[in-house]
């Protein structure tokens, strides 16, 4: 993925400048994999996801993911079948997550030029 082209602080500054919906839509949108609707929000989608990939949830991903999956699949087990399936629905959103911030700048590089 490539970097953010905005530094860090200017992009903090930019997205705590925005109205609340539009930090949730580009969030949302980043989230999901979907193209920004337009060139300003596709560089806040890139520099939010630059922003989240250096956060330790997502460094440590892989460190923190499989054991919470295994204990939660354990404590699931315990109490009902439905809340097993509730377990891989959460597991299964954080890895789509993860997978989608790795493709913000290629699904919006047809706006970013």
């Amino acid at each position: 993925m490539s970097a953010s082209p905005m530094s860090d602080e200017q992009f903090v500054t930019e997205w705590n400048g925005l109205e609340a919906a539009d930090r949730k839509r580009i969030r949302r949108l980043a989230r999901i994999g979907r193209p920004q609707a337009d060139r300003a929000d596709a560089e806040l989608a890139v520099g939010f996801v630059a922003h989240q990939t250096q956060r330790p949830w997502y460094r440590w991903f892989w460190v923190w993911f499989v054991p919470v999956m295994i204990l939660g699949v354990l404590g699931a087990a315990t109490i009902h079948p439905i809340v097993i399936g509730i377990v891989g629905g959460l597991g299964a959103n954080a890895f789509l997550v993860r997978f989608n911030f790795g493709r913000v700048a290629k699904v919006n590089a047809g706006i970013l030029g």
